[in-house]
């Protein structure tokens, strides 16, 4: 049945998503055995075998993240649509209140609200930039942006983007101290470190099936990504801090992305919401343009994916 394809589908795309059975049947709000079934249903239907299972972990095989590619393209259209009625019936007007991280503010946040406030002139933003978690109902909030995993896996959340992070110096401070050749190197090295308190946080490395975790000599430790990107300009030492920040300094010269052959794992940027009920079109609206700004540095997105359900609201 056709009904059944679409949530083969959608089962599908949320276990990709989420990386994990468990995860993508809480957001969906169904259990993991029924999504296990309509996945393992879509593999036998189609002929191949879509994911890979272990007793720890989810991936996608080679036919598997082709075929995501496609499907979440087509549910993005999808939600456009629903988008598309949804505002067409309520006046895109009134407040935003919401929350997001300083370094995501200078990095990406601020541009897309200027295009977003001059397309809806109406809207009304009221923005909280800081790394303080806030209590969405409590201190009326409509949205928080945060980067990094979530404390609370039931919070109403919907995944708008990833923070790639690279590891840079000037190349005055190469010249200076040399440069790194593997992650162990940096143990030797003045380190640039974001954090809210001591200790510092360790960098783990990844090469293939390989990971290194390092713990420079500290030079600084600060809560403000820009803070470490103007230290790194100033040559006090290597900095790891995200792509988005530093793209335009990497493009100049001005710094120098090391290691380029070891990987900083990615952290998931989520927007999450008081509840998920009745949430606003204007707010559903500014989350799909957060989203499509996020998705890439400069390729525009196809769309963005649908806003999960959860089970219950938390702190943000």
């Amino acid at each position: 049945m056709k009904s059944d394809r679409f949530v083969q589908l959608m089962h599908f795309v949320e276990v990709a998503r989420q990386r994990g059975f468990t995860q993508a049947a809480g957001v969906l709000g169904v259990s993991a055995s029924s999504v296990s079934r309509s996945v393992s249903r879509l593999e036998e239907r189609l002929g191949v075998r879509l994911v890979q299972r272990t007793s720890r972990s989810v991936s996608l095989t080679e036919a598997g993240q082709a075929y995501f590619t496609r499907c979440e393209a087509l549910l993005a259209q999808l939600d456009a649509a629903d988008a598309m009625a949804d505002n067409a019936s309520q006046e895109m007007a009134g407040r935003i209140r919401l929350s997001v991280p300083t370094g995501l503010t200078d990095a990406r946040v601020m541009p897309a609200l200027a295009t977003f406030m001059a397309d809806h002139p109406r809207i009304q933003v009221e923005l909280f930039a800081g790394n303080r978690y806030v209590d969405l109902i409590d201190e009326g909030y409509d949205l928080a942006i945060r980067v990094g995993d979530l404390p609370d896996s039931e919070q109403v959340a919907r995944r708008i983007g990833e923070n790639r992070r690279v590891l840079v110096a000037t190349p005055r401070y190469l010249d200076a101290h040399g440069s790194p050749t593997k992650p162990a190197d940096l143990a030797d090295y003045a380190g640039l470190q974001l954090g809210n308190a001591a200790p510092a946080p360790v960098w783990t490395f990844r090469q293939g099936s390989h990971q290194v975790s390092v713990q420079p000599r500290g030079s600084l430790l600060c809560n403000h990504a820009a803070a470490i990107r103007l230290a790194a300009l100033a040559h006090l030492g290597v900095a790891v801090l995200p792509d988005m920040l530093v793209d335009e300094d990497t493009r100049q010269g001005a710094l120098v992305e090391l290691l380029p052959s070891w990987s900083l794992p990615a952290q998931p940027i989520h927007a999450l919401f008081p509840s998920n009920r009745h949430i606003p079109a204007k707010v559903r609206l500014l989350v799909d343009h957060l989203a499509s700004v996020l998705a890439s540095p400069t390729t525009p997105p196809g769309g963005a994916p649908a806003l999960p359900r959860a089970r219950r609201t938390a702190r943000s």
